[in-house]
């Protein structure tokens, strides 16, 4: 976490699987499953960008094979 001239940055880093650039568009949809063996709902995300869509707030990924890296502004 740092303070920036415009607020905060929360930076998240997590050992998963990564994110296929074929599927990246749509990670912020209700319900988006990118496994389809998955059993949770998935709604994570969708929660996240719309609680910072009303604060004003912005979120952004970077994904690559075996590393996600998330930053909420």
């Amino acid at each position: 976490m740092r303070e920036t001239d415009n607020g905060v940055e929360l930076e998240v880093s997590d050992n998963g699987k990564g994110i296929p650039a074929h599927i990246k568009n749509k990670v912020f949809e209700m319900f988006y499953r990118g496994n389809p063996i998955q059993t949770d709902q998935d709604l994570g995300l969708f929660i996240v960008k719309n609680a910072l869509d009303k604060m004003k707030g912005k979120i952004r990924f970077e994904s690559n094979q075996d590393k996600g890296h998330f930053v909420l502004c």
